[in-house]
């Protein structure tokens, strides 16, 4: 990823990417959830239902107490090396997460 270049000390929760809106942070899903999956619809009804950022927009909700579904006790305990990193071309990258090649 690239660095950087300027930081902004404050963010605009309505100038983010929609994607960053549809985040859940819930602790746990609901029951509807599960009986929704398996009607296999689309994603979008089925967030109706949950917790997520773009149902706490304009409320101080907005920015805390975010919740998560798996524990963790610090997010910089993750993988250091990535099998993704491994791969120098995107050709190679996408070979290798499809089983292609």
């Amino acid at each position: 990823m690239d660095a950087p270049i300027l930081l902004i000390p404050f963010v605009n929760t309505k100038e983010v990417q929609r994607q960053a809106h549809d985040f859940d942070v819930s602790a746990t899903y609901p029951i509807e959830f599960y009986k929704k999956t398996l009607e296999k619809l689309d994603a979008r009804p089925a967030s109706a239902i949950m917790d997520v950022i773009s149902h706490r927009l304009g409320t101080e909700a907005q920015y805390e107490g975010f919740q998560f579904t798996t524990p963790c006790t610090s997010i910089n305990l993750g993988n250091a090396d990535s099998s993704y990193k491994e791969f120098k071309s995107m050709i190679d990258k996408l070979q290798h997460a499809t089983g292609v090649g």
